[in-house]
């Protein structure tokens, strides 16, 4: 009997967050896409002194090695997956409280 390889690509898992809960991940994310489906989420990264805050149908791009933190600011679900990020230079969400 011959064996066949099978390839499954399955979408990346939602993350589901209520407000003020913190998804936290360590190592070197660089290239990972931060999706926003619902809600907000303000997210920082290791090395960098911004903090960006993107809505439902917006990206970013994990650009450092090391911590990232996701906030969610009320009720939100977003996906972590490899993503083809954007050429420099790029804006990636809106900065700061609004």
């Amino acid at each position: 009997m011959a064996r066949v390889a099978l390839s499954i690509h399955l979408p990346p898992p939602d993350i589901f967050l209520n407000k003020g809960q913190v998804w936290r991940v360590d190592g070197d994310l660089r290239g990972e896409c931060i999706q926003c489906e619902k809600g907000e989420l303000w997210i920082t990264q290791q090395g960098d002194l911004n903090d960006y805050f993107i809505k439902a149908g917006e990206r970013f791009w994990v650009t450092r090695p090391g911590l990232v933190l996701v906030e969610a600011t009320g009720k939100a679900r977003f996906i972590c997956s490899r993503g083809n990020p954007p050429k420099l230079p790029v804006t990636y969400a809106h900065l700061g409280a609004e």
